[in-house]
Parts: structure tokens; sequence; C-alpha cells
């Protein structure tokens, strides 16, 4: 399973793979969205962190990660 410990452990054997580094910078800036909406509903602001965890950056952040594990999978068991 991957895991945070297989990412920013394990996962370094991947570290020359170009996707593996762009997977987790996005992987980064998706944690940095989800902080940003756990802190304005804990504002209270419950209205706005539900339209930031439906709609911007997280939505895209999050995308981008799962796009990338698929093509770094893809690839990892497509090699020679």
């Amino acid at each position: 399973a991957w895991g945070v410990d297989a990412l920013w452990g394990q996962g370094e054997r991947f570290g020359t793979i170009d996707t593996f580094g762009d997977m987790k910078g996005h992987h980064a800036l998706f944690h940095q969205c989800a902080g940003r909406i756990v802190e304005t509903a804990q504002a209270g602001n419950k209205d706005e962190a539900m339209r930031l965890l439906q709609y911007g950056d997280y939505v895209r952040a999050s995308e981008q990660v799962k796009r990338l594990l698929a093509k770094l999978y893809v690839r990892l068991n497509t090699s020679t």
C-alpha cells in the first residue's frame, strides 16, 4: 500500500523518475490546500470550506496526484 511512509521513505527509490518528483510536489500542494480547508472550517466559515473542498486548488491538486500516481504505476509496471 502506498502511504506517507512509502512516498517519503521507500518511494525515494523512484526519485530519478520525473513523474515521481512531480507527484511529490503536487502531493505537498494537496496537503497545503487541505490544511487551508480545515483552518477555514475551524474558523467557523463552513460554507467557504465546502466551496474550497469542491472547487479550486484542492480539487486540481487531488486530481493531479491521482493522475501522476496512475502514470507512475503504468511506468513501473511496463518497464523492461
